[in-house]
């Protein structure tokens, strides 16, 4: 109860400037814009077909966070913008670690989440997750970040399981400016970022950037300092029938900590020193050949380099891309495309063979190949037909190859829309979509000490078939008038061949193995919601249920165990962001976000928190400073099983100045 009531009493904190006395100039201006320029009609996506589409026009389960919201939501990473989407789960292992995770499964190996920056995956072929540190920009030169709830296998292949998040950053046209910005926190966190962009000719500009940021892992102790630095550039070129761009860029981030061995006796202490360093180049091409065709192909690779104790290794990706689109017949639309990827792994620096009992860290990976050479192929093919003014189809399949399981998936989609008008529209679709292979799971031994303390060992396996996902939709999208937005998804869906972890106490050790021995299923709601209140207040609201079930078939290297605590009962997730435009000066914006989850055998406190950001800029000529207060009402609390015993939330302030000239 007391936390429903602090909810209730945020709410009504938040719901001042919206029923304040309203500037006739502002009502004025908010008549005058038309209902596709306030609505969701308008809003362009092109993580759905690759190619950029009318969202009224897509029979998905999408959303768009703008630029705009995620700079005056005062967060100060790309995960935590993420809290604002409906049906994205986001923790904290630490304050320099994220989880991110669609409909169940959420944890730090979380691998049915495809994520791209500018269409280029980041995902580790390691273990097929995201590691949210290394995935970092200029937050004030990301124009917006898509995300396609449900399987998107038709389209992106493998891991685009339970959704896509696509950071799609700012054109170099938009950032032909210099900007100067930096932050600081009363926790003795602080950041730093510059950008310089510039223009060759009329048909060439670009950018080039450099941020740094320093926060402790943890503030309620004198933890570790992660040293964090990001840079990267961008050259456009765009002639009438053609774009060709190119992006690289480079991370690297570290801390040193404290560390502890046994010696064989005893335990030892030692010095820890990790970095972590990753490049990336990117070419793409466009070329409009007649009205309505289009033919692109991308080429990027990357490399990555860790010593981190839980996942050491080294990897290059090689990737080529290619799609034709014919938009020439406005009842007909198809496309093809197909693509190949090539990788490179190295894990000579942490090898089972050279495991030596008497010389133990209390946590660490080895893996028992050297090195390996992994190649993905795929092809695919998708048709839009509008049989009816108000009635479409969308059917599509991909076929990918993976050598490292000698599979072949083929990942089908079939969507259909109806348009009660053109602010109306009810859609339904079903797909099926695949989890990558991973090397941690068929190759690694994962060895920790747990609270006893006993050593545990994750062994692999590599008999897993292919984890798979099949997903039925129902979707509902409209516009009230010009004010009010509302969209709606509902959801069921079949998982096959789930790999879990389960543990064996077999006296001083626990073997834990991993199997694919269980299968599941899952239900739930996604709502999202924007109301613009008047020209100069605007409310955006995400909410988002789920019940998930996970079943063991039995096996030899399982035991049900995970299905007691991966399954859930019921997980609610809100957030209700406000931006108030104060005056021409002063902006006032704060989200709420609340949090319940529960399973049969354990449940976490309610969480609700406040973040609150006030802002003044005496002109746009003229630097801006921001005050931002975060996790008002959060202290001392933890949003995940993986943390509660370990990790609590802490209230932060911090002061951020820009200049932009």
């Amino acid at each position: 109860m007391k936390n429903i009531a602090t909810l209730i009493n945020l709410i009504c904190l938040m719901s001042y400037p919206v029923y304040a006395n309203s500037r006739t100039d502002a009502l004025k201006q908010l008549m005058d814009m038309s209902l596709e320029e306030l609505g969701m009609l308008e809003v362009e996506v092109q993580t759905v077909a690759k190619t950029a589409q009318k969202l009224s026009d897509i029979p998905a389960s999408v959303y768009v966070l703008s630029g705009e919201r995620i700079a005056r939501s005062g967060v100060r990473t790309i995960p935590e913008a993420l809290k604002l989407v409906p049906g994205l789960r986001v923790s904290k292992f630490s304050e320099t670690e994220w989880y991110v995770s669609a409909r169940g499964f959420h944890g730090g190996l979380y691998n049915k989440l495809l994520v791209l920056i500018d269409g280029r995956t980041v995902y580790s072929p390691v273990y097929g997750g995201v590691y949210w540190p290394g995935i970092d920009y200029l937050l004030a030169d990301i124009d917006r970040i898509e995300v396609l709830r449900g399987p998107s296998g038709s389209i992106w292949g493998g891991n685009a399981v339970n959704g896509v998040v696509n950071i799609i950053t700012k054109r170099a046209e938009s950032t032909l400016s210099s900007l100067v910005e930096g932050n600081y926190s009363n926790k003795q966190d602080y950041g730093l970022g510059v950008r310089q962009g510039f223009s060759i000719s009329g048909e060439t500009q670009g950018r080039v950037f450099y941020k740094q940021k320093s926060n402790r892992s943890d503030l309620s102790y004198d933890s570790e300092t992660w040293l964090n630095q990001t840079g990267g550039v961008l050259f456009a070129h765009s002639e009438e029938n053609r774009d060709i761009t190119f992006r690289a860029g480079a991370n690297q981030y570290g801390y040193e900590r404290d560390w502890y061995y046994w010696n064989g006796s005893q335990w030892g202490p030692k010095e820890l020193d990790v970095q972590a360093t990753s490049a990336f180049g990117q070419l793409q091409y466009a070329q409009y050949l007649v009205e309505g065709v289009k033919w692109e192909s991308s080429l990027w690779f990357d490399y990555n380099k860790d010593n981190a104790k839980d996942a050491p290794g080294k990897y290059t990706t090689l990737d080529l891309d290619t799609n034709y689109f014919d938009y020439s017949d406005s009842e007909t639309q198809w496309q093809v495309g197909a693509g190949a990827r090539f990788i490179k792994l190295d894990f000579s620096g942490a090898q089972l063979s050279e495991w030596d009992e008497n010389n133990v860290d209390i946590l660490y990976r080895v893996y028992d190949v050297r090195r390996a050479h992994e190649q993905i192929f795929n092809a695919y093919g998708q048709i839009d037909k509008q049989w009816r003014e108000n009635f479409s189809t969308t059917l599509g399949v991909k076929a990918e190859y993976f050598s490292q399981t000698s599979a072949l998936e083929i990942s089908p989609q079939l969507r259909a829309m109806y348009s009660f008008s053109e602010s109306q529209q009810i859609w339904a679709g079903v797909g099926r979509a695949v989890v990558a292979p991973s090397y941690i799971d068929s190759n690694s031994y994962f060895v920790y000490y747990d609270a006893t303390p006993k050593q545990v060992v994750v062994n692999p396996s590599d008999q897993l078939k292919t984890e798979s996902v099949v997903s039925y939709e129902l979707g509902y999208r409209i516009t009230y008038h010009p004010q009010i937005s509302l969209d709606m998804t509902a959801y069921y869906s079949l998982h096959d061949n789930v790999v879990m972890v389960d543990s064996f106490d077999a006296g001083d050790i626990i073997n834990a193995f991993t199997t694919d021995d269980y299968q599941g299923t899952s239900h739930g709601v996604e709502l999202a919601a924007e109301w613009c209140v008047r020209g100069d207040t605007r409310v955006y609201a995400a909410y988002s249920y789920l019940h998930l079930n996970l079943d063991w078939q039995g096996g030899d290297y399982s035991n049900g165990a995970s299905a007691l605590w991966a399954s859930i009962e019921q997980q609610h997730l809100l957030s209700l962001q406000l931006l108030w435009d104060i005056n021409k000066q002063l902006q006032w914006d704060s989200t709420i976000y609340y949090q319940h989850w529960e399973n049969k055998n354990i449940s976490l406190d309610d969480v609700v928190t406040l973040d609150m950001r006030l802002s003044w800029q005496y002109a746009p000529s003229y630097p801006k400073v921001e005050v931002v207060v975060q996790n008002l009402g959060g202290v001392g609390s933890a949003d995940d099983l993986n943390t509660v015993s370990r990790f609590k939330s802490e209230q932060i302030h911090y002061l951020r100045l820009s200049y932009e000239f």
